[in-house]
């Protein structure tokens, strides 16, 4: 399966490595995925 892209929006299929860094915190996940993450991006 691909990355799904529209114009607002760049979806990606979850690895082990980015769900790893998701639970780190925003800024690991950030540098794993080369992108800006929103400190409000989900609600925690």
């Amino acid at each position: 399966m691909e990355n799904i892209v529209t114009t607002r929006l760049y979806l990606v299929l979850f690895t082990l490595e980015i769900v790893k860094a998701a639970i780190i915190e925003n800024a690991e996940l950030a540098s794993v995925m080369k992108v800006t993450v929103l400190p409000n991006w989900s609600d925690e």
